[in-house]
């Protein structure tokens, strides 16, 4: 069945995640703080991980529910490694239904306050237009690019972990789901379904 089709699972369905990682997009990070927000609050309040300069690469998993498709989780690591899932740092309340990840911490330093604001007035617009995709705002004379993922079932609790490579931190990962049900876990998993289209969508490159 088509992802999407249309159809969606029925009611208690329970999920089956995907092995692969798919690529969604790479993003550079240059302040060496990788950030992750509530769509609503981009860039004012995040998760911060302290990592090295570099090539990101955003890649997703995805969960079946009866053929019918959505996100499961989503990272961020360094380029050209293979992470170790590390400590769960928190949780992120979501209240906008996606979240943002990106080099925020540069955007504070380059946008004044009425610039992140139209900055986040931009964003929000793809609340309801994504699943997980690379996107370029424009501010002023500078082009912003962030990834936007839709979380699930929208608006939650999300944990947040740090990845690791050597014993450094390289990267973020959320959850969306957990042994096939939502987080926390509920008797009808599928009440409001985020389906996935699949060109968006990449098998991720062979690592060393």
């Amino acid at each position: 069945m088509r992802a999407d089709s249309g159809i969606y699972p029925p009611n208690g369905a329970v999920g089956r995640e995907r092995r692969l990682w798919y690529q969604v997009a790479r993003l550079k990070i240059s302040s060496g703080i990788l950030e992750v927000c509530d769509l609503g609050f981009v860039p004012t309040s995040s998760f911060r991980f302290r990592v090295p300069n570099g090539s990101y690469v955003i890649e997703a998993k995805l969960i079946n529910f009866a053929g019918s498709l959505c996100v499961s989780r989503v990272r961020a690591c360094l380029s050209d490694i293979r992470p170790t899932l590390g400590r769960k740092r928190g949780n992120i309340n979501v209240d906008f239904s996606a979240v943002a990840i990106g080099d925020f911490q540069s955007v504070r330093a380059t946008l004044d306050q009425a610039e992140q604001q139209e900055l986040n007035r931009q964003v929000r617009g793809y609340m309801v237009a994504t699943s997980c995709k690379l996107r370029t705002v424009k501010v002023s004379a500078r082009s912003i690019r962030l990834v936007v993922c839709r979380t699930a079932e929208g608006d939650g609790i999300y944990p947040v972990f740090s990845l690791y490579h050597r014993g450094r931190c390289v990267g973020l990962e959320m959850e969306f789901f957990r042994n096939g049900h939502v987080l926390p876990p509920s008797p009808i998993p599928t009440v409001e379904f985020r389906r996935v289209p699949l060109h968006l969508f990449k098998k991720p490159p062979k690592t060393t």
